[in-house]
Protein backbone atom coordinates (compact mmCIF):
# COMPACT_ATOMS: atom_id res chain seq x y z
CA UNK A 1 0.00 0.00 0.00
CA UNK A 2 1.03 2.99 -1.68
CA UNK A 3 1.40 6.64 0.59
CA UNK A 4 0.00 9.74 -1.17
CA UNK A 5 0.07 13.06 0.35
CA UNK A 6 -3.16 13.97 -1.04
CA UNK A 7 -4.79 11.11 1.28
CA UNK A 8 -2.49 12.49 4.10
CA UNK A 9 -3.83 16.09 3.85
CA UNK A 10 -7.63 14.87 3.29
CA UNK A 11 -7.65 12.89 5.99
CA UNK A 12 -6.29 15.34 7.98
CA UNK A 13 -8.86 17.76 7.02
CA UNK A 14 -11.35 15.28 8.24
CA UNK A 15 -10.20 14.79 11.08
CA UNK A 16 -9.12 18.81 11.98
CA UNK A 17 -13.00 19.45 10.66
CA UNK A 18 -14.41 16.83 13.19
CA UNK A 19 -12.38 17.88 15.86
CA UNK A 20 -13.65 21.78 15.10
CA UNK A 21 -17.36 20.10 15.01
CA UNK A 22 -17.37 18.27 18.24
CA UNK A 23 -16.15 21.44 20.31
CA UNK A 24 -18.82 23.13 18.80
CA UNK A 25 -22.31 21.15 18.30
CA UNK A 26 -20.77 17.82 20.38
CA UNK A 27 -20.15 14.43 18.79
CA UNK A 28 -23.26 15.03 16.37
CA UNK A 29 -21.77 18.40 15.04
CA UNK A 30 -18.41 16.42 15.05
CA UNK A 31 -19.90 13.38 12.41
CA UNK A 32 -21.78 15.93 10.27
CA UNK A 33 -18.49 18.10 9.67
CA UNK A 34 -15.92 15.26 9.28
CA UNK A 35 -18.42 13.51 6.76
CA UNK A 36 -19.64 16.68 5.13
CA UNK A 37 -15.69 17.74 4.84
CA UNK A 38 -14.64 13.73 3.58
CA UNK A 39 -17.27 14.16 0.93
CA UNK A 40 -15.95 16.90 -0.46
CA UNK A 41 -12.25 16.18 -0.42
CA UNK A 42 -13.04 12.36 -2.07
CA UNK A 43 -15.13 13.64 -5.26
CA UNK A 44 -14.21 12.62 -8.35
CA UNK A 45 -13.51 15.09 -10.89
CA UNK A 46 -15.57 15.13 -14.17
CA UNK A 47 -19.01 13.66 -12.44
CA UNK A 48 -22.52 14.78 -12.91
CA UNK A 49 -24.35 15.96 -15.90
CA UNK A 50 -22.80 19.32 -15.86
CA UNK A 51 -22.14 20.65 -19.77
CA UNK A 52 -20.87 23.39 -20.49
CA UNK A 53 -23.36 26.15 -22.13
CA UNK A 54 -22.45 28.10 -25.07
CA UNK A 55 -23.10 31.86 -24.49
CA UNK A 56 -22.01 32.65 -27.55
CA UNK A 57 -23.57 35.63 -29.51
CA UNK A 58 -23.92 36.27 -33.41
CA UNK A 59 -23.44 39.52 -34.62
CA UNK A 60 -26.60 41.94 -35.82
CA UNK A 61 -26.82 41.70 -40.11
CA UNK A 62 -26.49 44.97 -40.76
CA UNK A 63 -26.03 44.51 -44.32
CA UNK A 64 -30.06 45.23 -44.60
CA UNK A 65 -29.46 49.13 -44.47
CA UNK A 66 -27.03 49.01 -47.37
CA UNK A 67 -22.65 50.23 -46.93
CA UNK A 68 -23.69 52.62 -43.78
CA UNK A 69 -19.85 54.42 -44.39
CA UNK A 70 -21.26 56.49 -47.15
CA UNK A 71 -24.44 57.72 -45.00
CA UNK A 72 -24.04 61.52 -44.13
CA UNK A 73 -26.07 63.78 -42.34
CA UNK A 74 -29.64 64.06 -43.11
CA UNK A 75 -29.52 60.60 -45.26
CA UNK A 76 -30.64 58.42 -42.29
CA UNK A 77 -32.42 55.04 -44.19
CA UNK A 78 -34.39 52.51 -42.83
CA UNK A 79 -37.97 51.63 -40.81
CA UNK A 80 -39.46 53.78 -40.18
CA UNK A 81 -38.78 56.05 -43.15
CA UNK A 82 -39.47 59.37 -41.62
CA UNK A 83 -36.22 58.76 -39.25
CA UNK A 84 -33.23 61.73 -40.04
CA UNK A 85 -30.64 63.14 -38.62
CA UNK A 86 -30.44 66.41 -37.38
CA UNK A 87 -27.63 69.08 -37.74
CA UNK A 88 -26.44 71.12 -34.80
CA UNK A 89 -28.49 73.95 -34.78
CA UNK A 90 -31.90 72.00 -34.85
CA UNK A 91 -30.64 69.95 -31.81
CA UNK A 92 -29.64 73.05 -29.89
CA UNK A 93 -33.10 75.03 -30.71
CA UNK A 94 -34.61 71.91 -29.56
CA UNK A 95 -32.67 71.72 -26.56
CA UNK A 96 -33.29 75.12 -25.83
CA UNK A 97 -36.85 75.00 -26.50
CA UNK A 98 -36.53 72.09 -23.67
CA UNK A 99 -34.82 74.28 -20.98
CA UNK A 100 -37.13 77.48 -21.29
CA UNK A 101 -40.20 74.88 -20.81
CA UNK A 102 -38.47 73.67 -17.96
CA UNK A 103 -37.26 76.53 -16.12
CA UNK A 104 -40.58 78.16 -17.48
CA UNK A 105 -42.87 75.53 -15.54
CA UNK A 106 -40.35 75.65 -12.38
CA UNK A 107 -40.86 79.74 -11.76
CA UNK A 108 -45.03 78.81 -12.26
CA UNK A 109 -44.44 75.87 -9.35
CA UNK A 110 -42.50 78.84 -7.29
CA UNK A 111 -45.07 81.28 -7.61
CA UNK A 112 -48.08 78.82 -7.01
CA UNK A 113 -46.20 76.77 -3.90
CA UNK A 114 -45.05 80.33 -2.17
Amino acid sequence: MAFKIGNIFKKAAEVGAKWIGTKIGGPVGGNFAGKIVGSLLNKKPGGGDYQIQDTGVAPPNLSQFGNMATYRPGDAKGVPTRLETLDGNDLTAYWDRKLMNAMGKDAQYKRTLT
